[in-house]
């Protein structure tokens, strides 16, 4: 993935994501959400073996009874997820071999039975590290390095483990087109590399951050070090319990639980039906608690409580992120890392009831096939295995189904990963929205249209059904039109869920009169993922349209959406509705208790800061707004937000100061560097504010509001030519952007160029038909352009 992507994601203003680094704070510790077991388990010194709780019993007693799955789950990617560097573990090459990555050469080696690296630290000087930990094994295997503040940093230096005929065996940088020095956020010293909280939780069993604020350390504890027996199937001492009880007459056979929170055993098979090419599933159809189960590591998805309790479905524990545009092509293909799961909820496989482990062992963690094999399990072969379907020859890779239905991308240098959406290709698609497809990620040679036209010579159609990428790619752009379509989808109860979902949030950039009897429709419905969505469009509303959309989802009885709304809806208590004080006090408590377990991470501190500015507490948002920036200097996020709130308060003197340090330490400074501007424009410094407004609009061209700024700041210094010249660009890079259509007819005809002024009043006509201000406008310069007035330039 882009690093962009990694460390700011989709919001500007305020980080939805917790992906940040450490705090010294002095704030009271969040309330507790563990049983007394586990706070005294958490008061504990680090854990470096398994500690068993009075509910955990470890793999070595389930295999005692279960031997089988045990051998099984031996060496497989679960056991090895995490390791300690012994001899027997190390796969990489630690015989005083350097590697050299922009002015740094890291030494690797061993000395008395334990593995070294010397490499740059935090302040860029080179310093010897032990390796403490192996994580995974395949295709690549990095390293853990463990600091006496409790922090486990992993090595942006990481092994190849593949054949060296693959081209493995060899040390590589995980950004190997960059240079990541000690400086970038994304140094392996830094939070983004932290493995207390960006991997712990999936990679080891039961896992206690255990972050101290006071003390500014961690002391993470696990149960065990891998992902173990209890990871997927819960606490196992009360199964124990049964199971002797069982022995010994005490308990009976059919008890449904067994002592356990959650069963993961599926009773499940596949039969043909009389004339169909494709099998159905019988007995129970996919099981929540499997998919869950799976879900909590292999999705992208936020972590909003720490004990994760087995059996609750996801959206309890964590919330899933939607088909956004930085993690998703516009049709819902992977771009970012995304790990399977929201794919898999695209799927007709998952709609006809498919789970994991009808595909995947989830002990050995293979599949339960060899490709294509496992496919034609379903999908009879004397149809689809065969030319008349896929008309390739048949050892090709056209021939193969998993090329065709599951591209693959790859992360991290090698680590080639599978679309599990199972979409059938459309070139037709990627014309209009330009999402990829398999037909020409193999032909490359080859034009979408040439794909297009082979697959309706072989398949006797002329078109195929409109595509979900084709509304959202519309959506996204905000084309005319665009909210019929999203608002089709929204209400479509055929589509997937996740579908759905992105649809009612896309909608918050697509609002139109009428819009929100649909959204409060779709705030009512039964699936969690589908109210969330709600939630987003909720966020671009007046705040009266706002409570009356999202009050009642503050009572919400699943979690994620429930903290969703009281972010949203957050406000002093005088602003609240009566009927709503109570649950949006209830729900903003349980927001900040969430916030300040992961007050390690800058991204809490952000959001903290926005919450209490939003309830009036600007001290403790000053408070919080500082602490990121003193923690992520390299974000401009914390800056612009700590910037405004000095401004809300009449404070622009410390404003200036704050924004003058964001361009001078920071990676994006576009923002700052508008936000600056517009203080100096206050401060009636237009020299100043112009110089800053056009280096904003340079550096940040996909902000649309950077350009009309500058282009309204120029045409208000009489230098209306340059902004003109402004706005060709912007209009060329954001066509559907109301303010810069608007904008650009307002200054032709301002120039007496009716005809240019129409052209721009139409097309912004066709994007707000809605708008009566905008029908009377057109119809002012159409009577003029009747009257003879003006005459249309060249074009801008």
């Amino acid at each position: 993935m882009t690093r962009w992507r990694i460390i700011l994601g989709v919001v500007v203003l305020v980080a939805v994501c917790l992906l940040g680094c450490g705090l010294r704070s002095t704030s009271a510790p969040p309330p507790p959400e563990d049983s007394e077991t586990e706070k005294a388990q958490a008061a504990m010194p680090p854990a470096r073996a398994p500690t068993h709780a009075s509910t955990y019993v470890g793999a070595r007693v389930c295999s005692e009874c279960h031997t089988k799955q045990h051998d099984q789950w031996l060496g497989s990617h679960h056991q090895l997820a995490m390791q300690e560097a012994t001899p027997d573990t190390v796969l990489a090459d630690f015989d005083n071999t350097s590697f050299k990555y922009g002015n740094v050469t890291s030494r690797f080696y061993r000395r008395d039975g334990r593995f070294f690296v010397e490499t740059d630290n935090a302040k860029g000087e080179l310093q010897e590290f032990r390796v403490t930990y192996t994580f995974g094994v395949t295709p690549l295997q990095q390293y853990l390095v463990e600091f006496p503040d409790g922090r486990i940093q992993t090595l942006s230096l990481s092994w190849d483990t593949r054949p060296r005929e693959q081209g493995g065996q060899r040390w590589f940088h995980l950004y190997p087109d960059e240079v990541v020095d000690h400086r970038d956020p994304l140094h392996w010293t830094g939070a983004y590399l932290n493995w207390n909280y960006m991997c712990a939780e999936c990679h080891s069993t039961k896992v206690r951050r255990n972050y101290d604020a006071d003390a500014d350390r961690f002391r993470t504890t696990w149960q065990e070090i891998n992902v173990s027996c209890e990871a997927c199937h819960g606490p196992g001492a009360a199964h124990v319990q049964w199971a002797r009880d069982l022995e010994g007459g005490q308990a009976e056979k059919t008890d449904p639980t067994r002592g356990l929170a959650v069963l993961l055993k599926e009773l499940r098979g596949v039969t043909f039906e009389a004339g169909k090419a494709t099998a159905t599933m019988t007995g129970t159809r996919g099981s929540t608690p499997v998919l869950d189960s799976c879900a909590r590591c292999h999705s992208r998805r936020r972590q909003l409580k720490e004990t994760y309790v087995h059996g609750q479905p996801l959206a309890q524990t964590h919330r899933l992120s939607l088909l956004h545009e930085t993690l998703y092509h516009p049709d819902g293909q992977i771009l970012d890392e995304v790990y399977v799961y929201g794919s898999f909820l695209q799927s007709k496989m998952y709609a006809a009831g498919v789970s994991c482990l009808d595909c995947h062992d989830p002990h050995t963690a293979r599949l339960i096939a060899t490709r294509d094999q496992l496919c034609l399990k379903c999908h009879q072969a004397s149809t689809f295995a065969t030319p008349k379907h896929h008309f390739h020859s048949p050892k090709s890779a056209g021939a193969s189904c998993v090329e065709c239905h599951m591209p693959a991308r790859t992360y991290m240098g090698i680590d080639v990963r599978r679309d599990h959406s199972f979409r059938i290709p459309r070139p037709d698609v990627t014309a209009s929205t330009g999402s990829p497809n398999t037909c020409n990620q193999c032909h490359t040679d080859k034009t979408t249209d040439w794909a297009f036209n082979a697959m309706k010579k072989w398949y006797g159609k002329e078109s195929w059904p409109k595509h979900y990428g084709e509304v959202f790619h519309a959506g996204r752009q905000t084309a005319p039109n665009a909210a019929d379509g999203v608002k089709r989808l929204l209400a479509d109860p055929k589509q997937p869920e996740i579908v759905r979902a992105t649809a009612a949030h896309l909608l918050g950039r697509n609002l139109t009169p009428g819009i929100l009897p649909v959204l409060r429709a779709a705030a009512r419905d039964s699936n969690a993922l589908v109210r969330d969505g709600v939630l987003g469009a909720a966020e671009a509303l007046p705040p009266a349209q706002q409570w009356a959309l999202a009050g009642d989802l503050l009572r919400d009885p699943v979690r994620s959406v429930r903290l969703e709304a009281a972010r949203i809806l957050a406000a002093p208590s005088a602003q609240v509705p009566p009927t709503h004080r109570a649950a949006l006090n209830s729900a903003t408590a349980e927001l900040e208790a969430m916030l300040r377990r992961y007050i390690d991470r800058h991204e809490a501190m952000l959001e903290l800061g926005v919450l209490y500015n939003k309830l009036g507490r600007h001290a403790e948002a000053r408070e919080r707004y500082e602490a990121a920036v003193r923690v992520a200097p390299f974000d401009v996020v914390g800056y612009v937000n700590l910037s405004d709130l000095h401004r809300q308060l009449g404070q622009d003197t410390q404003g200036e100061r704050v924004l003058e340090e964001a361009i001078r330490v920071c990676y994006r400074k576009a923002d700052a560097r508008h936000a600056l501007g517009l203080l100096y424009v206050r401060q009636k410094k237009y020299d100043k504010a112009m110089s800053l407004l056009k280096k904003a609009a340079d550096e940040g061209p996909e902000n649309s509001r950077f350009a009309y700024v500058y282009a309204v700041a120029l045409d208000s210094r009489d230098r209306t030519a340059e902004a003109f010249s402004v706005l060709a660009k912007a209009v060329a890079r954001h066509p559907h952007d109301r303010q810069i259509l608007g904008l650009l007819s307002g200054l032709h005809e301002k120039r007496g160029e009716v005809e240019a002024a129409l052209k721009y009043a139409r097309r912004l006509r066709k994007l707000a038909p809605w708008d009566d201000g905008v029908l009377r406008y057109v119809e002012q310069l159409e009577g003029r352009q009747k009257a003879g007035e003006g005459e249309a330039p060249a074009e801008p």
